[in-house]
């Protein structure tokens, strides 16, 4: 499979009389956007634009999209939503790069994360250094909870849709070229490079802690394997609402950083040998039988060393050991990446389920470690964040947790360590 993305760079939003992109700055028609987005029934109140550095705070944040459209090949983005379930993964994609679109929402039972866009904030979440077009919604009276969930996941996919279409007529100011034949490199035996898989651990728990494959939710998903430019292309789909700092929103998830790297290196100091993808499970009997199944596709593709990611914590880090362990008992070696939750100070245990088979580690950083952000002069949101007693607008003092993407399981952050 060949997948190309064009990547348009976006310095600047604003609103305009048409939606287009001039130089680098996104021009956007409110009204069309609206309209693309909404049926009889209007869930959407509001669309704000938020730039980085400004003394904005944007909380209720559920899924975050990175707009994208298919310029050429098969399908459309965000399959089983915007289109039918056919394989996407070929041709060029279209990407609105340094945009981001951000669906907020009061649902009850979920943790919305928060964004400061500038301030102390700031140097914690990706999402301050991306222009970020806001949709606000409303739940009509009337509506099921279940149906306003779905029609805001959907007006998120579309708004990314709508709005990377402006850039159909355009060239980009980069490309960037995935293409990977996986039978190939999996029977390559030349060069004396290791060939490393990738097991990507998907959340689907129910009803707001869900992730979807082609339209599909991953709740009773075996193990499966699936060629990484169908993740970049959007067949990967968040409606995981837990844990706002390391939840994987659709954007991280078409950016993964995991499948980037294995695709920069291939043929120079590994093979990227196969990409897994399975469900996190409540029962453990269910954990244990999908780490055996994920091993067992592993072995066909030959591969030598795993790299493995999960969603969630608590829970999901049995599912880590319990695939960490599986791996290791067959000879395949493994690396882990996982945030911890070591309490205020650190000094709390880190994990709730190790193995001593898990000796190769990354942490992406302490949820529980406090964060005092700095007021800000507007507020963008639907209501109280359950724990959060202050005024919103003004001083907080936040665990990490609490912001978006700030430990995010992919690798995907601002955070780093250094050895004193």
């Amino acid at each position: 499979m060949k997948l190309e993305l064009h990547k348009h760079r976006i310095e600047g939003v604003e609103w305009g009389k048409r939606t287009k992109i001039q130089g680098h700055t996104l021009l956007i028609n409110k009204t069309e956007l609206i309209k693309a987005l909404t049926k009889d029934s209007n869930p959407i109140a509001d669309v704000v634009i938020c730039r980085p550095g400004e003394k904005v705070r944007i909380t209720n944040i559920l899924d975050i999209v990175e707009p994208r459209a298919k310029a050429k090949g098969g399908g459309e983005v965000f399959p089983g939503f915007l289109s039918t379930s056919e394989k996407v993964g070929n041709g060029v994609t279209k990407v609105l790069e340094g945009v981001a679109v951000m669906e907020v929402a009061s649902i009850p039972r979920v943790q919305e994360g928060l964004v400061d866009m500038g301030g102390v904030g700031a140097t914690y979440s990706p999402f301050s250094q991306t222009n970020n077009i806001v949709l606000v919604f409303e739940r009509a009276t009337g509506t099921a909870l279940t149906e306003f969930e779905m029609e805001v996941r959907l007006a998120g996919l579309k708004a990314g849709n709508y709005l990377a279409k402006a850039s159909l007529d355009r060239n980009p100011d980069e490309n960037e070229t995935f293409e990977l034949d996986l039978e190939k490199t999996g029977s390559e035996q030349d060069k004396g490079l290791k060939r490393i898989g990738y097991i990507y651990m998907l959340q689907s728990q129910g009803f707001l802690r869900d992730t979807f494959l082609h339209g599909r939710s991953v709740s009773k998903l075996t193990a499966t394997q699936i060629h990484p430019n169908e993740v970049m292309d959007g067949a990967i789909v968040s409606g995981n609402y837990v844990i706002p700092a390391n939840r994987n929103p659709t954007y991280f998830h078409l950016n993964n950083p995991i499948i980037r790297e294995l695709y920069m290196r291939n043929g120079h100091d590994l093979l990227f040998s196969g990409l897994v993808v399975c469900n996190e499970h409540s029962r453990l009997e269910d954990k244990e039988r999908t780490a055996q199944e994920v091993v067992e596709t592993l072995k066909k593709c030959d591969v030598e060393g795993v790299i493995i990611t999960k969603e969630g914590g608590g829970n999901a880090d049995t599912d880590l050991m319990f695939m960490c362990r599986s791996c290791e008992s067959q000879g395949i070696r493994t690396v882990l990446l996982s945030n911890e939750g070591a309490g205020p100070d650190g000094r709390d245990p880190s994990l709730a389920h190790i193995t001593p088979e898990a000796d190769g580690f990354v942490t992406t950083g302490n949820n529980d470690e406090p964060v005092e952000l700095d007021p800000v002069d507007k507020l963008i949101g639907r209501g109280p964040l359950p724990g959060v007693t202050e005024n919103l607008k003004g001083k907080l003092t936040v665990p990490v947790s609490r912001i978006s993407g700030a430990a995010n399981l992919l690798g995907y952050g601002m955070l780093t360590c250094t050895s004193n």
